[in-house]
């Protein structure tokens, strides 16, 4: 939104899937707004083409009183439009890429969606960015809003993991609980606005491990889905949480259907973990296709969510006559022998000074990370980036030249993750 022709009044700035960027004028009035659609924005007489997916933010960069255009698009970097024109008559002459102070461009993977906002509360402005994975990604500011030099980009952390919409994030910047410092709304592919509250302390949050079967097939007769599901708590508190699934159909994004199962009131103290097997029925009657089950762990009554995790499953067919059927068997969670279902992860000696050996054991072959993090979210040393064979593996990490402290090891595998607190003493 912003007043593009400097009639006081507020107009939409659209990107389009084929890369062009729509405008629609304002033509009612400040109580009743009336949408024209204007045409494309132009580049130099030609209609400004920023590859697939474009995601316009408007903001003036340069700091020269005109706004100018920051695009993301499909390629995950970020253009830079500057306003050649006026404040009320905008024209554009070329598009640049965003270079950060490295001297690299910023490359987010894919679907870049930037934000320009004070994330900080510095007073200089920083850039924020969603991409394809469905992370926020954060470019701190360290040189100022009239000659910007940007950080590489870090995702931005919530609790023991990090801000996640599970695909396509979409964040917009507001001061949405009016305590004066940068919160964020996020859209995603499965249709949903998530809000992302900024606070000075992240309450202590347990962690959520999925062991997923490899893809399910359902008949048409129906079945049951069994899945490992588990909790664990990284921090030197004790935490409180909800547990709660639901499932949303591929070919209806926004039609959601849950929760399949509810725990209220769950707790774990500092270093514990929970695991349990899933068995979830799936009617018959459930209409064929291609659905993602959504594991939670949050506080169900006030919708937050502290962790999420998925899988896909596909039903064949339904019964006759079967046009909606729900998954409404209640589902059976039952503790899972040795947690066998959840990826081990263990460093010994902890606390350590300055080395310990991270262990883990994979019973299948898997794509593997494993990295440390600060208690701020900032990743501090990759110690496993690639495929690994079944087995058993240690590693070691070397804390020299950090500063005392809590730090956290987290596992990502195909079978699920796990997180581990380390305590560095000097």
């Amino acid at each position: 939104m912003v007043d593009w022709n400097g009639d006081s009044l507020p107009d939409l700035i659209v990107g389009e899937c084929e890369g062009f960027i729509r405008v629609f004028l304002n033509r009612g009035t400040p109580g009743s707004p009336r949408l024209e659609a204007e045409g494309c924005v132009l580049l130099g007489g030609d209609t400004l083409d920023a590859g697939n997916h474009a995601r316009p933010w408007v903001d003036d960069w340069d700091e020269d009183g005109r706004f100018d255009l920051l695009i993301g698009c499909q390629e995950g970097c970020v253009w830079v439009a500057l306003n050649q024109g006026t404040p009320v008559a905008p024209q554009f002459a070329a598009m640049t890429r965003l270079t950060l102070a490295s001297g690299q461009e910023l490359l987010l993977a894919s679907e870049s969606a930037p934000v320009v906002t004070d994330l900080d509360g510095d007073g200089d402005q920083d850039l924020v960015c969603g991409r394809s994975d469905g992370r926020i990604y954060f470019c701190r500011n360290t040189g100022s809003s009239a000659d910007p030099r940007l950080d590489d980009p870090l995702p931005l952390p919530m609790g023991a993991g990090f801000v996640d919409t599970d695909m396509f994030s979409r964040p917009t910047a507001l001061d949405w609980d009016g305590d004066g410092d940068t919160d964020l709304l996020s859209g995603s592919h499965d249709g949903r606005v998530r809000l992302f509250r900024q606070v000075a302390v992240t309450p202590p949050a347990p962690a959520l491990t999925l062991a997923p079967p490899a893809w399910p097939v359902v008949p048409a007769g129906g079945g049951t889905l069994v899945y490992g599901f588990g909790a664990a708590n990284p921090n030197p508190a004790a935490v409180e949480f909800d547990a709660w699934t639901e499932i949303r159909p591929y070919a209806a994004p926004t039609s959601w259907r849950g929760p399949l199962w509810l725990r209220e009131g769950l707790a774990l103290g500092p270093g514990d973990s929970l695991a349990r097997t899933v068995e979830q029925p799936v009617p018959g009657e459930l209409p064929a296709g291609c659905y993602s089950l959504y594991c939670y762990l949050g506080d169900f009554a006030a919708h937050q969510i502290y962790g999420m995790e998925l899988f896909g499953f596909t039903k064949l067919g339904a019964e006759a006559g079967g046009t909606g059927g729900e998954c409404e068997g209640e589902a059976s969670v039952a503790t899972a022998p040795g947690a066998e279902a959840v990826p081990a992860l263990e460093a010994r000696p902890n606390p350590f000074n300055p080395v310990t050996t991270a262990s883990y054991e994979l019973r299948a072959a898997s794509h593997v990370s494993l990295r440390v993090y600060d208690t701020s979210g900032r990743e501090v040393k990759t110690l496993v980036d690639g495929w690994r064979e079944a087995g058993h593996y240690e590693v070691t990490f070397d804390g020299s030249g950090l500063a005392s402290g809590v730090y956290f090891s987290r596992l990502e595998t195909a079978a699920g993750s796990a997180t581990v607190k380390l305590l560095l003493l000097r």
